[in-house]
């Protein structure tokens, strides 16, 4: 790409971006097919070549980030030269063409997101120990790096029988770089990390480390059945071979969980069932209220209400950079007229907000314990107007009925020093308890439109989940329960 000057640089971002729509749009079809039953539509070849595609995808948003991020370095480098008002004017546009990268960066990998749940969908234990961990850069890696990754997803599909992940192009997966499913067994068997080398011009040496529990050991054949390459046993000259260390014990702790020995309090089917079926048909009703009405409501619960808002445009590009405007046009009098009915007098009056998939700041939002939004019962039409920017769906949620109602339980609300952080305290005659995590139930309602009711009870259950353990003993005991919403 030729140098572009700061105002040439919008015109040709939206030409850009168009393009790569286009492929993204062409993604979603296949998996439309997968989630409506229509697999049979799907051919192999498009099944093994949609992580490449979208990696070449992600790939390209990468790169424009780079050449944003440089510019924007430049401004600051010369901003004397350009005259303060001239290098504000500037950067505020850099800045806004950023923002619209990294939104299609997040839209990339809800669609990997989508993808590699296939997979991980009975393995969904494990799926969370990924969810735990901290969320990777949006941005793919450039250099040898990004290069080794890019020449694995393309020729390494299937290794021994096993398909290969990359998780490079999701949002969920986040220890190693590569996990491989083994097809027979429906299961992850190892995750692997792969590093890069080049010894030279025309050569680039891969590495891929493989651990998986020894109770799904795989194992290499010298060849693998594609016959496209050849295992090496050269030493790999690791660049940074602490942080090599590092990581490949992270993936080694992972499936501790498979050989935990701590003892177990086995749980009714009807206590499993902590949470309850979200609203998502109330989702459908609004996405189907005309697009001239900016934002739609609908009361879902005595203190929550759920919005739904359309963006104008007709391609992504139009739809993001019409955002603020769209909004200013909003009706306030409705919307301080929809406030109003979850104020109560009776309780203190908090509001939280929160967004359904995409976060406020336009990250996705995956919660230990959820899945991918895709893979809810929402219609396929409105998922595609969520994933796409056409509408977002955010909600608003008076707390102090949450608060309230723990409250008239006999707990209260404490900002525990022993904890570090705030939960619900409770003393009984025989048992104290403590339950942390309260911004996790408040997304369950706010973020995944769980009944309050429900979600109150999941609290006390989690509360009184070590009780016959603990009993009489005088010792405590931290209870953290495992969480599969579905």
């Amino acid at each position: 790409m030729k140098a572009l000057s700061v105002m040439e640089l919008r015109p040709h971002l939206k030409t850009f971006s168009l393009n790569l729509e286009k492929e993204l749009h062409s993604l979603w079809d296949i998996l439309a097919k997968i989630k409506t039953k229509k697999i049979n539509e799907v051919s192999p070849e498009e099944m093994m070549n949609f992580q490449y595609r979208l990696v070449k995808v992600l790939n390209e948003f990468s790169r424009y980030y780079d050449i944003l991020s440089n510019t924007r370095k430049s401004l600051e480098k010369h901003k004397k030269k350009i005259g303060f008002k001239e290098f504000l004017k500037q950067k505020k546009e850099v800045n806004e063409l950023i923002s619209f990268v990294n939104f299609q960066l997040v839209v990339c990998r809800s669609l990997g997101d989508a993808f590699v749940y296939t997979f991980y969908a009975l393995d969904r234990e494990y799926l969370n120990k990924h969810l735990e961990q901290q969320p990777q850069s949006l941005i793919l890696p450039k250099g040898i790096g990004g290069l080794g990754e890019m020449e694995f997803v393309k020729n390494f599909k299937i290794i021994d029988g096993h398909l290969v992940l990359y998780h490079g192009i999701t949002n969920i997966l986040r220890i190693g770089d590569f996990t491989l499913f083994n097809i027979k067994t429906a299961k992850v068997a190892a995750v692997g990390e792969l590093k890069s080398g080049k010894p030279d011009e025309s050569s680039l040496n891969l590495n891929l480390t493989v651990i998986g529990p020894k109770s799904r050991e795989m194992k290499f054949t010298k060849k693998d059945k594609t016959g496209e390459a050849e295992q090496q046993t050269t030493t790999f000259n690791f660049p940074n071979k602490e942080r090599y260390e590092k990581q490949v014990k992270a993936m080694s702790d992972s499936f501790d969980y498979l050989t935990n020995k701590n003892p177990e309090t086995p749980i009714s089917e009807k206590d499993a069932k902590l949470f309850s079926k979200p609203k998502w048909d109330i989702m459908a009703e609004l996405a189907a209220e005309p697009v001239d009405k900016i934002i739609a409501y609908h009361q879902v619960d005595r203190g929550l209400i759920l919005s739904r808002f359309a963006y104008k445009g007709e391609t992504m590009f139009d739809r993001f950079m019409n955002y603020t405007d769209t909004m200013a046009q909003h009706d306030k009098d409705e919307l301080t007229e929809w406030f109003m009915k979850i104020f109560n007098r009776e309780i203190d009056f908090s509001v939280a907000f929160g967004q359904v998939h995409f976060s406020p700041e336009l990250r996705i939002q995956q919660a230990v314990g959820s899945k991918p939004l895709f893979w809810n019962s929402i219609k396929i039409d409105v998922l595609k107007k969520i994933y796409f920017g056409e509408i977002i769906f955010f909600t608003m949620y008076n707390v102090g009925y949450l608060f309230d109602e723990m409250k008239q339980r006999g707990y209260t609300l404490e900002d525990s020093v022993k904890h570090k952080m705030k939960g619900f305290t409770k003393k009984d005659t025989d048992m104290h308890y403590f339950v942390g995590g309260i911004p996790y139930y408040v997304d369950m309602i706010t973020r995944y439109l769980q009944d309050e009711s429900s979600v109150i009870q999941s609290i006390e259950r989690v509360a009184a989940a070590g009780y016959p353990t603990v009993i009489g003993t005088g010792v405590g005991l931290k209870v953290q329960v495992n969480i599969f919403m579905d």
